[in-house]
């Protein structure tokens, strides 16, 4: 096809380009599905719609199985229902204990099956969580996570981690973007919410988490349509642009043309978005006057569109003196100017005007002669003019001028679906995991600041990862924090959002494990191991039976009141947040011993300070069995549990016993006791 028309020189062209075999503008659209089917799986509308639960406890051999297993006292009870409400409803699992034991409470909902009919080019999954009714996630131990399952090949892959669900009357959504490639075309898959809900020691449990507006959305992206392209000629030369809809994914554009329908030369661009995406490509090499074929085309992953053939007689002359052309969007101050060079130009300079009296306000030099220049408009928005002035070896000529608007940008960044999430929720650690979901789009800056409880900043501030995640150390004193994410554009416009309230607790120090006796003065029994030291007195152990040490559990400690001081009704004012209480005096050396055959570990988590949040706790760690019962007595009073508060601790420095009786499955119970010391602190 000829465009019949030739240009003469350097003044404006231009003609579109019939396109041959183009997809019509509205085909081959997007599509996206939602699953599991129906939209009940979904909502939960009128029931549960397939979806089922599932529930794991454990115990440690104890609490949850066994001689200590109580149902709703030692080990919660669990129920799992559909809820109505909310305009459809809901899926909850209600957990409570009587009296706090150590286990776990893993609660798996399931969703309906379905199958992929073909992978996916995007994929995202979202849904809703609710704590109510209760202590059970005040204490920031529980987990959600949702999982895909594949259904043939029984393989499990994360999809999404959430942070605990505050108490709240509302949903708070969670989810994110997920791969594309975890789905497979012809694949059954199911969609798995795991609760995991973790029992800790002397502190009664009750709660709920509420579960809705599950789906994973599938999208299908279509081959790029609705291409369009104009060639022109002006000052800064020949070039070839328009517009394609690339439907989402990155779409590269081609424009091959040449002197005969053979082509020969090529140049392209990678456009991305929805909906009639711009793009613009300068042809180089170009001879006067000569006739040219060119046609265009796009590719992306779905698929490609190409035009037919097209012509166009190149300008007369090389424009060597035009105007500038300017690259950039209106709301930002900072362009990039494009000009044509010959080899006659020793030195270019872009200048820029005031509109009104052609005042120069600013220049930018063009060292390195390449024919582009960054220059940045006035502090105050407006119309401009720019220009560049050219020198050669005759003198200095400056080009025509071309406008450049400078808006003002008053808009933030939307933070409305950007959800902060910081892991773990609660700990003693103070380094923390902090991961962004829904970054705003015209973002270009995201910084990360820790916040104490009344808001203010505290630390040093940080900035976000390319990939939504950054780490950050929490201050030393225990305590509530909040981390913020300060979101700016291109025009200096900001937009923070924060996090739910993370907790920093008392840390727990354990000594070293020496094998050696601790106290004064222990007792041992004829079933103490011959290589283990006696309460109070030494021994040791080998080091390779301490690496071989097994902890079954780590133990969870529960708030407790401030100390009293003996005879006093006054309670002491709390100091840095923590509750003035005991010290052990000099440290607690782990005991081992061997019991119907087990091979078992007490050891002490001692804190610096005892009171407060701060316990003083023992564990039995067992290896190659398990114990029938473990009972407790401190002093010759029978204990509930081997955690003991400030207030059960002697504060003048006295000695006191803490007395294991170890019953195994079998044969004959061994009684250890742990001697030490403790005074206020």
């Amino acid at each position: 096809m000829t465009l019949g028309r030739a240009w003469k020189g350097p003044a404006s062209a231009a003609c579109a380009l019939a396109l041959l075999g183009a997809v019509p503008s509205g085909a081959a659209a997007a599509t996206t599905s939602s699953e599991p089917h129906p939209a009940a799986a979904r909502t939960f509308e009128g029931g549960a719609a397939g979806w089922t639960a599932t529930v794991r406890q454990d115990g440690n051999g104890l609490t949850c199985s066994g001689l200590l297993h109580i149902p709703g006292v030692t080990c919660p009870v669990v129920s799992n229902s559909w809820q109505a409400g909310g305009g459809d409803g809901f899926l909850r699992t209600n957990v409570a204990t009587t009296v706090g034991l150590l286990s776990t409470t893993t609660v798996d909902w399931t969703s309906p099956s379905f199958t992929v009919a073909a992978a996916p080019d995007l994929a995202s999954l979202g849904y809703e969580l609710r704590g109510s009714s209760g202590t059970l996630l005040d204490l920031g131990t529980a987990t959600v996570g949702a999982d895909l399952v594949d259904l043939g090949t029984r393989t499990t892959a994360p999809l999404a981690r959430a942070a605990p669900p505050p108490l709240s009357s509302v949903f708070v959504g969670a989810g994110g973007s997920v791969s594309p490639a975890l789905l497979q075309a012809g694949h059954s898959y199911a969609i798995r919410i795991r609760l995991t809900l973790p029992t800790p020691v002397g502190l009664a449990v009750s709660g709920a988490v509420e579960l809705d507006d599950v789906a994973l959305q599938l999208t299908d992206l279509a081959p790029p349509t609705d291409l369009s392209a104009t060639v022109a000629a002006d000052t800064v030369g020949v070039r070839v642009h328009g517009a394609v809809d690339s439907h989402g994914q990155p779409t590269t554009v081609t424009v091959d043309y040449g002197p005969t329908t053979a082509y020969g030369a090529t140049t392209s661009a990678v456009v991305n978005g929805s909906g009639p995406q711009p793009w613009s490509l300068a042809l180089a090499g170009l001879r006067p006057s000569t006739e040219y074929h060119y046609r265009v085309s796009a590719r992306s992953a779905d698929g490609a569109l190409q035009s037919g053939d097209g012509s166009f007689t190149s300008p007369a002359a090389p424009a060597q003196d035009g105007a500038p052309m300017l690259i950039g969007s209106f709301t930002s101050q900072q362009r990039i100017a494009v000009f044509d060079l010959d080899a006659s130009v020793t030195s270019a300079v872009v200048e820029v005007l005031d509109r009104d009296d052609g005042t120069v306000l600013s220049s930018f030099p063009d060292s390195d002669l390449d024919g582009s220049v960054t220059i940045s408009m006035p502090t105050r928005p407006g119309v401009y003019r720019v220009r560049v002035r050219r020198t050669r070896s005759g003198g200095a000529t400056a080009s025509p001028t071309v406008e450049a608007v400078w808006d003002v940008d008053v808009v933030p960044p939307s933070v409305a679906g950007t959800l902060v999430i910081v892991s773990p929720y609660s700990s003693s650690e103070r380094a923390r995991t902090v991961t962004v979901l829904g970054r705003p789009l015209d973002a270009v800056s995201a910084q990360v600041r820790t916040l104490d409880a009344d808001g203010r900043a505290v630390g040093a501030t940080g900035a976000l990862g390319s990939d939504g995640s950054a780490a950050v150390t929490l201050p030393e004193t225990v305590g509530s924090y909040r981390v913020e994410i300060a979101f700016a554009d291109a025009a200096g416009n900001s937009a923070s959002v924060r996090s739910l309230p993370l907790q920093l607790t008392a840390p727990v120090t354990q000594p070293p494990d020496d094998g050696g006796g601790g106290g004064g003065g222990g007792t041992r029994t004829p079933d103490d191991s011959a290589r283990g030291g006696g309460a109070g007195g030494g021994g040791g152990t080998d080091g390779m039976e301490r690496a071989n040490a097994v902890m079954p559990y780590p133990l969870a400690v529960a708030t407790v009141r401030c100390a009293i001081t003996p005879g006093s009704s006054v309670r002491p004012a709390a100091h840095a947040g923590i509750c003035p209480g005991r010290r052990v005096i000099g440290r607690i050396a782990p005991l081992r011993r061997t019991v119907g055959g087990v091979r078992v570990t007490l050891r002490a988590q001692v804190p610096a300070t005892i009171g407060g949040a701060n316990t003083l706790a023992f564990a039995v760690g067992q290896r190659g069995g398990r114990l029938r019962a473990v009972r407790w007595t401190l002093n010759g009073r029978p204990l509930r549990g081997p955690t003991l508060r400030a207030a059960q601790l002697r504060s003048d420095g006295g000695r006191q016993t803490l007395t294991a009786r170890l019953v195994p499955r079998a044969g004959r119970a061994v009684t250890v006791r742990v001697i030490f010391r403790t005074n206020a602190a």
